[in-house]
C-alpha cells in the first residue's frame, strides 16, 4: 500500500514494481531496446511518456475503519491526478469497472459511489 508511511526498502520495492510493468519496448521507440538486465530496469521509467502501475486504489476511512475498494484494471497510481481533479471539485475519478466505482467531491466531503451506473 503506498502512502507516507514507507520505509526506504518499501520505496525500493514500489519502484522496482514500477519499472516492471514498464518493462517493454514501446511502439516506434527510437533507438534500440536495452539487452542487458541493467539497461532494461529504468528503461520503462524513462521512455514511457506516462509510466503504469498496475494496481487500484483502497480509501479508508480511519474513523468508521470503513475500507472502498476499488479495482486496479482501468485505474491504478498513474491516473494520481485524477483525485487532483476530485480535490478542487472539478471532476472525478473512476476506480475500474463491474461496477463502476467512482469518487467526487460534493462540498466538504468526497462520496465514494460504488457502482455509478445504478
Amino acid at each position: 500500500m503506498l502512502n507516507g508511511e514507507l520505509t526506504p526498502a518499501e520505496v525500493g520495492t514500489v519502484v522496482t514494481w514500477i519499472a516492471d510493468c514498464n518493462d517493454f519496448e514501446p511502439e516506434g521507440e527510437p533507438g534500440p531496446y536495452p539487452t542487458d538486465p541493467l539497461g532494461t530496469f529504468p528503461h520503462g521509467l524513462l521512455t514511457m511518456p506516462g509510466p503504469f502501475a498496475a494496481g487500484g486504489f483502497r480509501v479508508t476511512d480511519n474513523t468508521t475503519d470503513t475500507v472502498f475498494v476499488g479495482r486496479g484494471c482501468c485505474n491504478g497510481p498513474e491516473t494520481w491526478r485524477d483525485w487532483l481533479e476530485v480535490l478542487h471539485g472539478t471532476g472525478c475519478a473512476y476506480f475500474g469497472h463491474d461496477p463502476s466505482s467512482m469518487a467526487e467531491r460534493l462540498g466538504d466531503i468526497v462520496r465514494l459511489t460504488l457502482d455509478a451506473q445504478q
